[in-house]
């Protein structure tokens, strides 16, 4: 297993789709992260820089999702969902990685 410091990513990381990124973001968060992208088929670091609603699996209701929300949700007494803190905090943290790492990335590939 890699170990990732975020704020000094290489550029592949930019490239990486499918299964290599389900597992970088498997080791950057942990798995239940992972599987909320692979459920809605956001394969690489593009497609998540431009996700919305990424964490409104609470209100999504399919076999798919609900496996996801034991490990990603708290559920009330009353029966609602709300996304687990850690969960949502490390997501943020993958998003805001790689939006920074694409814009430098650009930056960098357009002045040459």
């Amino acid at each position: 297993m890699d170990t990732y410091n975020l704020y000094n990513l290489q550029d592949d990381v930019l490239f990486k789709s499918n299964d290599s990124f389900y597992d970088f973001a498997g080791e950057v968060c942990v798995k239940v992260e992972a599987n909320i992208l692979r459920v809605q088929g956001i394969r690489n670091a593009r497609y998540l820089i431009r996700a919305t609603n990424l964490l409104d699996i609470p209100k999504l209701d399919c076999d798919e999702i609900n496996r996801i929300k034991a490990d990603a949700c708290f559920e009330y007494n009353r029966g609602d969902l709300v996304i687990k803190q850690g969960t949502k905090l490390n997501l943020d943290k993958l998003f805001d990685a790689l939006k920074e790492k694409h814009e430098n990335y650009k930056k960098k590939h357009h002045h040459q």
